[in-house]
């Protein structure tokens, strides 16, 4: 049976992902993802058995370029647009620690539609870590832009530096 997937708009920055209906196992994944294709896994919990699940999101394919026929600025890349993404995310637990880690990668995008505003590619690595303290409160840790790397993805406004997030949550369980 096919499900139509279900249109989400909380990835940040990003309406352009769908999610696929249910969650999948690790091994499921290869007949999920179809190559040439983008996809976002986010970790959605845990099975009965303790087997790790994982949702997935697609990108439904937008040209970066400008397809206007006619136009003056005809085939130049959509302003703000990057033509290559790289998001890569891996999680692991040990024990009562959750550890992961984060690289985004984009190339140049222009701040105009006549792509004279060029705006470089960047790279950016994340770091977490959280531990339940109890049933119910956890401590997370969140180290973004490791390297401190300068970018902006609109002329201008540049994205934050290195950042330090301490969290403490708390859920009725």
């Amino acid at each position: 049976m096919t499900h139509e997937p279900i249109p989400i708009h909380d990835l940040p920055g990003d309406e352009d992902f769908i999610r696929l209906p249910g969650l999948f196992r690790r091994w499921e994944l290869n007949d999920v993802i179809e190559l040439g294709a983008d996809f976002h896994l986010e970790d959605a919990g845990e099975a009965a058995d303790g087997t790790q699940l994982i949702a997935v999101y697609r990108r439904e394919r937008r040209s970066t370029r400008n397809t206007t026929t006619g136009s003056a600025n005809e085939h130049h890349l959509l302003p703000r647009r990057a033509e290559r993404v790289l998001r890569v995310a891996a999680d692991q637990r040990i024990g009562p620690w959750s550890f992961g880690t984060t690289l985004q990668a984009s190339s140049h995008r222009y701040d105009d539609p006549a792509n004279l505003v060029r705006m470089g590619g960047y790279a950016t690595v994340d770091l977490r870590a959280e531990r339940a303290i109890s049933p119910g409160l956890t401590a997370a840790l969140a180290l973004n832009n490791v390297a401190d790397r300068r970018h902006e993805t609109a002329y201008g406004y540049n994205q934050p530096g290195r950042e330090l997030y301490a969290t403490l949550r708390w859920s009725l369980r």
